[in-house]
């Protein structure tokens, strides 16, 4: 590994020129690395000397034809389609694409363009001379993996230790980077060294927050690397500054089995269920002047993890405001620290405590939930295995748990004994099959042996679950008149450039480098067809994102008498005998495909074909509050009609008939916040509560919502802030008036109880907060609170209780 602690965060831009002329230069010098070097420094000389002749011939190549560029397309065609070259796939699709649209990105007499057509032609000539040359790859390079997603090559930045031998695995330090970089931009100190293998992952967008199909980017990058080097699965560990830190602890708690540690640098994990960490220790690093990622998004979680019993080390510094990664002591102890991490093997966890938030991430270990139980709740698994194979635990809100005994230190060789809750145990002969479901029913627990079920069971995650990395395919209608279809076009044009729901903008935060958005896929879009287009395969074989009503779109058309929603007259009505103004909304649906079961469908429509535009509120709002809502109705401007869910069994919420409709003061913003604040306030029994703030910069927009007088529900609401964690923070009550000042002209909701003419400035308050408003009202205020502590309680959860008062 590098000696540069820092090697992997390093936040330089480089032009796409260069950029291409490095990655040129290191395909050149791959071409003579039959072998490893003997002195990485000898390399790294020979790559120097490779990229200065590559820059020259470059400067001197005309651009090429455009019969050029289609043979050289065609050659790589050609190597994709065979079976013997499935490692470089990703490579081959992702040079194609590179040599396409850099053309039209940069200009074909760019150097970018030329290189990218350059590298095309040197890759489809050396792979069928040598196909074995992946093989002898070493040193610091870009490569891809092929999506299934969407059938893309995506890229990622990789060192190959230059003394790798497959006979011996090496251990990998995976590197996530921050807003607004990419794997290239943020990971210029990565070097030619021995040791571990170096990666840098991409997530798909500059911007993507790892959520959907960029978190769905990590995973893929690393099957594809365990598939084609022999890594040391004990010895993989996370790392990251800024968006990247969020996303060392959102993957370090999602999948804690997958790495012998994390390390962020100026991280946060605020909506994350970091007490699934137990058995993975972090690093963190902070700088408590950070202005950007406030450090208080890292204590709190963090002193979760240490109360659960976690391992944890924290490192605050002062100083290095938001850029932490350039205090070089703090990351060489980080580092040095990481490389002595080994994950425990599987068979010797004995303990698992896993909360299970969607159907995306199920478990850890040897314990996944197979099927949630009735509430639309994350579930949550406890068990500890004791002496005599007893094993002992606690099942929340799951009906069927899927255990690994083979991976488990559970004896196969002697009968289980489980016990749920301190009840008697129930017993399964020896000899113990490789894998058994746990079964909770009414009439108690049993072992049941694992079954495929003809319809795709049900799990929180609404719309996350359409972008889990299945392929996936958008479908416009074209059955409108000339505007709309061309609106409905727009739209999924729009949906094609995002890694998730979101329709994002193409002039909103554009990098200087290439002119692509930061929220945009960089490298290639989503497959979008026309509603008459899509075939019987399609259907089959992906999950659909359908863009257009009834009426609009043939392929809803198709489906309409089968989905628990329809169209009729103006109104929409469900299944279960509720009915929703259409006009002025735009709704979601995500249901299985009733013909073909075990995919998902993404319904998205509006009778105003103002809504099939890039920027649409209601697509934006699924990426982070839509977790918990199967169906949301809802004006463009965020009024909130009904966001209602499903059960296990794709059955309506039965609770949501017995659901109190909201008060009346709910229909403005500031009054909807309110009551959100009211319910953290009861569930807490904090001093005061602030709820969600309406936030816009020149890079980020927090939306509030408000309700339907009349219409909508508590449950509504409950729904939209799945899973958010609520949080108390210390404040001085002088800060906390300048507070209330600030915040006038905002949309922004106080507890009922807050007066200001009752608090005390030198008096210290708790105020209860969830999640989203936290660094909103640090940016709106300047309000800063010294302490922070997990309540123990979603905000779901506080706005059920109020209900219920």
């Amino acid at each position: 590994m590098s000696k540069d602690p820092n090697h992997m965060n390093k936040p330089r831009f480089f032009s796409p020129f260069a950029t291409a002329a490095f990655v040129m230069a290191g395909m050149a010098a791959a071409a003579v690395q039959g072998a490893p070097a003997a002195n990485p420094h000898d390399q790294a000389s020979a790559v120097k000397q490779a990229e200065s002749a590559v820059d020259e011939r470059i400067a001197q190549m005309p651009p090429p034809t455009a019969q050029q560029t289609a043979d050289a397309l065609a050659a790589a065609d050609e190597l994709i389609a065979r079976s013997d070259l499935v490692a470089y796939r990703g490579w081959l699709k992702y040079l194609k694409f590179r040599a396409t649209a850099d053309r039209v990105r940069l200009g074909a007499n760019s150097a970018g363009a030329k290189t990218a057509y350059a590298n095309l032609v040197d890759w489809t000539a050396k792979i069928p001379a040598d196909p074995h040359l992946i093989d002898r790859l070493r040193g610091v390079r870009e490569w891809a993996y092929e999506s299934s997603a969407d059938g893309t090559g995506q890229p990622f930045k990789i060192a190959i230790p230059t003394d790798y031998d497959p006979t011996h695995p090496a251990g990998l330090s995976l590197y996530c980077h921050g807003y607004s970089g990419n794997h290239l931009e943020h990971s210029t100190g990565m070097a030619a060294h021995t040791g571990r293998f170096d990666v840098a992952v991409l997530g798909r967008a500059r911007g993507g927050m790892y959520r959907m199909l960029s978190e769905r980017d990590v995973l893929d990058v690393l099957a594809y690397i365990k598939a084609t080097w022999k890594i040391d699965e004990n010895r993989v560990d996370l790392s990251g500054g800024s968006m990247g830190g969020f996303a060392s602890m959102w993957f370090g708690s999602r999948y804690p089995d997958l790495f012998a540690c994390a390390r962020p640098s100026c991280g946060f994990a605020l909506q994350t269920p970091v007490e699934n960490m137990i058995n993975l220790p972090v690093y963190s690093l902070h700088s408590k002047d950070d202005p950007v990622v406030y450090v208080i998004g890292s204590r709190g979680p963090l002193q979760n993890l240490r109360d659960a019993g976690g391992t944890v080390i924290v490192e605050e510094t002062d100083g290095y405001k938001h850029a932490v990664w350039e205090w070089l002591d703090g990351q060489k102890r980080s580092a040095e620290w990481g490389e002595k991490q080994v994950r425990p093997e599987p068979a010797s966890v004995r303990e698992i405590d896993y909360t299970a938030v969607d159907g995306v991430a199920t478990g850890a270990w040897w314990a996944h939930v197979a099927e949630w139980g009735p509430q639309q709740a994350p579930a949550t698994i406890r068990l500890r295995l004791g002496p005599a194979n007893i094993l002992y635990g606690r099942l929340t809100n799951i009906a069927r748990l899927r255990l690994d005994l083979a991976h488990s230190p559970i004896d196969r060789a002697q009968p289980l004994q489980l016990s749920l809750d301190a009840a008697r145990p129930i017993a399964l002969p020896a000899p113990l099959p490789a894998t058994i479901d746990v079964v909770v029913g009414a009439t108690g627990v049993s072992f049941e042996a694992p079954s495929a079920p003809a319809i795709r069971p049900h799990t929180p995650g609404a719309a996350a679950l359409v972008y889990d990395g299945a392929p996936l395919l958008i479908v416009y209608g074209t059955k409108g008149d000339a505007a709309t279809n061309a609106a409905l076009l727009a739209a999924a044009t729009a949906a094609s450039k995002s890694p998730n729901t979101s329709w994002p903008i193409d002039d909103f935060q554009k990098a200087p480098q290439d002119g692509i958005s930061h929220y945009q896929n960089l490298y290639g879009y989503l497959p979008v067809k026309a509603d008459t287009s899509v075939t019987e395969d399609d259907v089959a074989g992906r999950h659909l994102v359908l863009i257009g009503t009834a009426a609009q779109n043939a392929v809803v058309a198709r489906l309409a008498d089968r989905l628990p929603v329809t169209e009729t007259g103006g109104m929409l009505k469900t299944s279960d005998g509720f009915a929703y103004a259409a006009n002025g909304n735009a709704w979601a649906l995500v249901h299985y495909n009733p013909l073909a079961p075990q995919r998902l469908v993404l319904w998205l429509a509006s009778d105003d074909k103002a809504f099939y535009k890039a920027g649409a509120m209601l697509p934006r709002q699924l990426v982070y509050h839509g977790y918990g809502a199967d169906f949301v109705v809802m004006s463009p401007e965020g009024r909130v009609t009904a966001a209602r869910s499903f059960d296990p069994a794709w059955h309506w919420s039965a609770s949501y008939a017995q659901s109190a409709v909201l008060p009346k003061s709910a229909a403005t913003k500031p009054g909807w916040a309110a009551v959100q604040a009211d319910a953290m306030r009861a569930a807490t029994g904090a001093d005061i509560a602030i709820a969600l703030l309406e936030y816009k910069s020149d890079w980020l927009y927090v939306d509030s919502f408000m309700a339907e007088a009349g219409v909508t529900r508590y449950e509504d609401m409950a729904l939209l802030n799945y899973p958010s964690r609520i949080y108390v923070v210390e404040v001085k009550g002088a800060d906390l008036l300048r507070a209330r000042a600030k915040l006038k002209g905002e949309a922004a909701g106080f507890s009922t109880n807050f007066a200001t003419a009752s608090l005390q400035p030198d008096a210290t308050y708790t105020v209860a907060i969830d999640w989203d408003s936290i660094g909103s009202l640090v940016n709106l205020t300047e309000v800063l609170a010294k302490t922070v502590r997990g309540a123990g309680i979603r905000e779901a959860e506080a706005i059920e209780r109020l209900a219920g008062q």
